[in-house]
């Protein structure tokens, strides 16, 4: 389940129109939204909730964008976001 700050830092990173392009503010928006997503546990990521939000934001506001590059570019930094998020549970698990 998403929380609605998840879901809202996720909102604001999906809808600027470079969101997708790896241009250093993106990349900025985009580690604020996993900040988030560790503040309320890093262990329990959402991947399949979050690139559920992320897609159906993406379309919302890129409408015009084919969908099928969206979900692609979705599922990357979805990947991403697993990798970094499983990170950084391990980096906590090591430090207990």
């Amino acid at each position: 389940m998403i929380s609605r700050e998840f879901h809202t830092a996720i909102d604001k990173w999906v809808k600027v129109d470079t969101w997708h392009t790896g241009h250093p503010s993106d990349d900025e928006r985009f580690h604020q939204l996993l900040a988030v997503a560790q503040s309320e546990g890093a262990r329990n990521f959402d991947v399949e909730g979050f690139i559920d939000v992320a897609s159906e934001l993406a379309k919302r506001h890129h409408a015009s964008m084919q969908e099928e590059f969206l979900s692609q570019s979705v599922h990357e930094k979805a990947l991403e976001a697993e990798a970094i998020m499983s990170y950084i549970a391990y980096r906590d698990r090591q430090q207990i």
